[in-house]
């Protein structure tokens, strides 16, 4: 949420609100609030240097500083809200916030790939083939794919009344080596 606030480059307004509740939020005190000049050398600084981020990200830079979860080694300002201060909080932000969005963007799923008929039967054969190795060395199959029947009566290997089992039984014994022969190149 805070990705959708204003940019800070286009809201100097909600910028000075910002550094004025962080400050506090510190524990700085009235009197050692920066003047004028200080201020605006800030602004300044911080619009040219993390003017791509929002106001929001500000304030939520600094709870989550306090609250020990960005990877910062002071988080006190002793008093001194300095140009430096603020980008050592900003940028232990800039790495949290890297991680994080790192996490909750979802890749798009891959394209599904339409095959063709052709190519649906060239797989099937295949499939065939690795299951008529196995039979050959001697894994004894569960049961045979009903779609097996389908090609090898497509290809006419068998008819359609011939019974699948038997199909296979029969090239083992007679010592087939193979049901599908990859063409050579």
């Amino acid at each position: 949420m805070a990705l959708r606030a204003k940019l800070i480059k286009d809201d100097t307004n909600g910028l000075k609100e910002v550094l004025r509740y962080v400050m506090l939020l510190v524990g700085m005190r009235a009197n050692n609030l920066p003047d004028d000049l200080e201020k605006q050398i800030l602004i300044n600084f911080i619009q040219s240097n993390y003017g791509g981020h929002t106001v929001s990200e500000i304030r939520l830079a600094f709870e989550l500083a306090l609250n020990g979860q960005l990877e910062i080694t002071e988080v006190k300002c002793y008093e001194n809200f300095s140009v430096l201060y603020f980008s050592s909080i900003m940028n232990a932000y800039r790495l949290w916030s890297a991680q994080e969005y790192k996490q909750t963007v979802k890749e798009e799923p891959p394209t599904q790939r339409v095959f063709t008929d052709q190519e649906l039967d060239d797989l099937h054969r295949e499939d065939i083939e690795m299951f008529f190795q196995r039979c050959r060395n001697g894994i004894e199959p569960h049961k045979t794919p009903d779609y097996f029947k389908e090609i090898l009566v497509k290809d006419g290997l068998m008819k359609e009344a011939d019974n699948l089992f038997d199909f296979f039984v029969t090239r083992l014994n007679n010592g087939s080596e193979n049901i599908y022969v990859k063409p050579t190149v």
